[in-house]
């Protein structure tokens, strides 16, 4: 550890490349004790008045792989990374996703989106809100 604080003092540049490669690595540990201690979920909402129809669309889509079943205002496909729920209300589409162990939420979060900029594509959609949680998993 000496060494590596020696290091650090020595220039600028390299302090500030220590920090970033630590502050990386850090990260890195992190998101390992999160995957293998929590149950992670995501949500993304989008503001359309036409919510429902998305919602239609993307369980009807994901029925031909998976199982999947929806309502005019609610949805449900077990999709390969984790379970997914899709809830629409007169002013949004609600998307939420428990992921599985070890999953990548931006795999997750980029496959959703890729569909919906293909139905949403009158709206110029680009990209649901993502919000991510993680909390202790039951044992």
């Amino acid at each position: 550890m000496q060494n590596l604080w020696r290091a650090q003092k020595t220039t600028e540049a390299g302090a500030n490349l220590f920090i970033e490669l630590n502050y990386f690595v850090n990260h890195l540990i992190l998101i390992k004790i999160i995957r293998k201690m929590s149950m992670i979920s995501l949500t993304g909402t989008y503001d359309t008045p036409n919510g429902s129809r998305y919602l239609q669309q993307l369980c009807k889509h994901f029925a031909h792989k998976v199982e999947a079943q929806c309502t005019e205002n609610s949805g449900f496909a077990a999709l390969g990374f984790g379970d997914t729920t899709f809830v629409a209300t007169d002013s949004a589409l609600v998307i939420t996703i428990a992921l599985k162990g070890g999953e990548d939420p931006m795999d997750a979060q980029r496959m959703i989106d890729a569909h919906l900029v293909r139905f949403a594509f009158r709206e110029e959609f680009e990209t649901m809100s993502w919000s991510i949680d993680a909390h202790a998993a039951h044992h």
